[in-house]
């Protein structure tokens, strides 16, 4: 019997924070006016959870890093920027900084987590944020991340003059929210408001789903976002104790990421995350740990008040938990308006030249909405440039599994010119014999566009015409796989080592089934690679039976394939018959599987910045060629990091490009596309995000280490690419520019600020007045010495110059 999926119609509500004042000398509270979700909503929700869950245990899918571009609006009367409610950049940036600080684990308070709860700690959840660099028109914002909107010269009633929750949520649903916001597929909107509705703190919208059937009300593209009293946003400027740690924000954005209040909304609770113990009722101030032990059934710890769910002061908050880690992530690969936002290029520079704007222009079509698996299948669909320069480049088709991490292209399309208001009327259709890869489930295709030397951008919806459209792969058969595909040491598959497969198979068709069954191992591209087991079936498979645990094993010796990613196929054999793939109707078959080796490429382990690969360096007549030959990405979560050393004496001009699957001058052929950045002080920064050469020189005086980072263009790309690093020196010139007869071990008398060493090729210019003194008990050192005509120096009794080369 084949399995459906129940969709449920459900309402998203929006949640309001407040904060109460009491009497002098009392610790204000904030009290929450909260719509709780439906059950329906939760229902449906929980059940993503539940599959999330289920695939990432299975290896179908794995935890994904989200950078979600962000926008705050800013609500003010015209005052200065920095004054009053106009609040300053620094004060936004304050609050981006917190919010990556809580979402990575990384708070400076995440050591006071009681040693209890330090197990359910979630360190990293995946989720960063960025501050907006373009509009949604594609130009430069002047401040990043920051849109102001003056109401009085909008025309609008003061915001601070809404006295009560209601009014005030009239107030944003219905007039700032639907005239301020922007694309909420590409960015995440705050808005940051001069608020006086009973002590409102801010408040968010849950997550919109996809999949969801009929009429809700709630987040829509003209409400998505979070609300912000402007004294409890950030750690600077406005903000006012006990919430001017930037924590109340980190809260609202949880729920707009799917998490519920640590108590459930209501008395002992629940809150759908496991490792949250139950708690009687929301907490304020910062109680002391133990905190209402016992209170409610199961409660064996004491309440989580330190959980950024709760509503405990801001300097009492400081983690979230695994399961909530859990809904974050779900929210991120379900919600209409999160899915999308890792497509968003809002984080990347505008581009100076006129702005072409591509959009749909009908609907993006399917050949067919399910397709049997491996068969051929196209899409169609047509685009408009709305904007007011011409755009040329490349269009493609792309298909992502339903967690959005990429599957392959189903056509790139080259060489495509579009001039600004022109649009395609006969249908650009993407069309593909079949892909191996998309083993059965659920999919979304998606069109990108790509200018030279560009990025893929997902083309932007266009009122009813949607991107990003479901497409189910299936695989029907009388021998059906009946169990989920166990790879047991641990589910790796280890080049070299010893492999066990475990299934069971049922057979639904109407006669018994004798012969064979067998897993086995493809490249990507459908050639064979090597057999795992054969199991004959001699006494028969009767109609409707299938095996009894621990049901079929399937043993190899040694996995011989090379590392990489492959197909694992359960198949199956009538006696005399052909083999055919088993039916996927109950599990996924075929499926993704990774082999390892121990060295997947020999710059491994290099998947941090402390484990960066250090490129050795040789010069030829001042120039040198850095290569990562035989460089790849062997996994879907793989990132390369480099390093090169550039000693000091010289100044260096550097130029870096990847030859990959987009573009390789370089004659050979690679298998990924990817991208790389660079970063000069150990990876605190960095910089670039470059999918072919970069567009100029970078210039590092003095010698320092400089860093690459290499990963797949897009999430879950594996392959090969060459990194390809030139370098130019010339040595370095260290000058003295001090006065007459002035000191050499003064740092202030030279270019460098410093003073020359052993390294140093020092110059004495002509025609200035050049005359160091070292004086007695100074020994003054470099590595060659030039004093041009007119120059000199003077080493005084008891001084020395050590020259270690001249």
């Amino acid at each position: 019997m084949k399995k459906t999926l129940q969709l449920f119609v459900y309402i998203i509500t929006l949640l309001f924070c407040s904060m109460q004042v009491h009497g002098q000398g009392t610790t204000p509270k904030r009290i929450c006016a909260t719509e709780v979700p439906e059950a329906a909503w939760e229902d449906w929700f929980s059940q993503k959870v539940v599959e999330y869950t289920k695939n990432k245990a299975s290896g179908i899918t794995q935890m994904a890093n989200y950078n979600i571009p962000l926008v705050v609006h800013i609500l003010h009367n015209g005052d200065a920027v920095g004054s009053n409610e106009n609040i300053s950049l620094a004060q936004v940036q304050s609050q981006i900084n917190i919010l990556n600080a809580d979402f990575s684990g990384t708070n400076a308070d995440i050591g006071n987590v009681p040693a209890v709860f330090a197990a359910a700690k979630a360190g990293n959840t995946g989720i960063s944020f960025c501050l907006a660099k373009v509009n949604p028109s594609g130009a430069t914002l002047s401040e990043v991340g920051v849109d102001r909107i003056n109401w009085q010269a909008r025309g609008w009633q003061n915001p601070n003059s809404f006295y009560t929750i209601a009014s005030f949520k009239s107030f944003m649903e219905n007039t700032v929210k639907p005239n301020t916001i922007w694309d909420p597929k590409k960015y995440m909107n705050i808005w940051v408001v001069d608020m006086d509705a009973e002590g409102l703190l801010g408040y968010a919208t849950f997550p919109a789903g996809s999949n969801l059937s009929g009429m809700f009300t709630g987040e829509t593209a003209t409400t998505s976002g979070v609300v912000m009293n402007q004294n409890a946003f950030g750690n600077i400027g406005t903000a006012i104790p006990p919430y001017n740690k930037g924590r109340v924000a980190t809260h609202e954005v949880g729920h707009w990421l799917g998490l519920r209040h640590i108590w459930g909304d209501g008395t002992c609770k629940t809150d759908y995350c496991g490792d949250t113990p139950p708690a009687y009722d929301k907490n304020f101030g910062c109680p002391t740990h133990p905190h209402n032990l016992g209170f409610c059934q199961g409660n064996t710890t004491g309440e989580m008040f330190m959980n950024y769910m709760d509503y405990t002061s801001d300097d009492c908050k400081n983690m979230f938990t695994r399961d909530q880690m859990t809904r974050m992530q779900t929210a991120m690969q379900n919600g209409t308006y999160r899915s999308t936002l890792p497509f968003s290029n809002a984080c990347d520079a505008a581009n100076s030249t006129p702005a072409f704007n591509l959009k749909l222009y009908d609907y993006v079509t399917p050949s067919a909405t399910s397709i049997n698996y491996g068969s051929a299948f196209s899409v169609s669909t047509n685009i408009a440039n709305f904007g007011t320069g011409a755009f040329s480049g490349d269009y493609c088709a792309a298909v992502f599994d339903n967690t959005y991490q990429f599957v392959d292209f189903v056509e790139i399309k080259s060489n495509n010119a579009l001039a600004a208001g022109y649009a395609y009327s006969s249908n650009l259709q993407f069309t593909n014999p079949g892909i191996l890869e998309m083993v059965p489930g659920n999919y979304f295709i998606g069109i990108f566009s790509r200018p030279p030397g560009g990025t893929w951008t997902l083309v932007s919806d266009n009122v009813n015409f949607k991107n990003l459209v479901p497409l189910s792969v299936v695989n029907e058969a009388d021998m059906e796989l009946y169990s989920p595909i166990t790879i047991t040491n641990g589910g790796v598959l280890k080049q070299g080592q010893t492999a066990t497969v475990n299934l069971d198979i049922a057979n639904t068709g109407a006669t018994t089934f004798v012969g064979q069954y067998q897993v086995n191992l493809y490249q990507l591209d459908g050639l064979f690679a090597e057999t795992i087991g054969t199991i004959s079936e001699s006494t028969g498979l009767g109609s409707g039976y299938h095996y009894s645990s621990p049901y079929l094993n399937f043993t190899t010796n040694a996995i011989v394939s090379k590392p990489g990613s492959y197909l694992l196929v359960v198949q199956t054999k009538k006696t005399n018959g052909s083999w055919i793939i088993a039916g996927a109707s109950y599990y996924p078959n075929p499926i993704k599987v990774t082999i390892q080796g121990p060295n997947p490429d020999i710059y491994e382990a290099n998947n941090g910045v402390a484990q960066a690969y250090s490129l050795p360096l040789a010069f030829s007549s001042n120039n040198a060629a850095v290569l990562t030959t035989g460089a790849n990405l062997h996994v879907a979560t793989d990132s390369d990091f480099y390093k090169i050393n550039l000693p000091a004496g010289y100044n260096y001009s550097i130029r870096a490009r990847a030859h990959d699957s987009y573009n390789a001058s370089n004659g050979n052929v690679y298998s990924a596309d990817v991208l790389f950045s660079y970063s000069k002080n150990a990876g605190t920064n960095w910089f670039g995000n470059y999918d072919d050469t970069m567009p100029k020189n970078l210039v590092v005086s003095g010698g320092s280490t400089l860093y690459f980072k290499v990963g797949g263009f897009f999430e879950g790309m594996t392959g090969t690419y060459l990194l390809d690093v030139q370098i130019t020196r010339t040595p370095y010139q260290f000058l003295w520019t001090g006065e007459f007869n002035s000191d050499w071990n003064n740092v202030n008398n030279w270019s460098a600020g410093r003073l020359p060493t052993n390294t140093d090729d020092i110059i004495i210019k002509a025609g200035t007045p050049f005359s160091p003194i070292i004086a007695n008990g100074v020994t003054g050192i470099c590595r060659s010495i030039k004093a041009e005509t007119g120059a000199s120096v003077n080493v005084a009794t008891g001084g020395r110059l050590n020259v270690t080369s001249q």
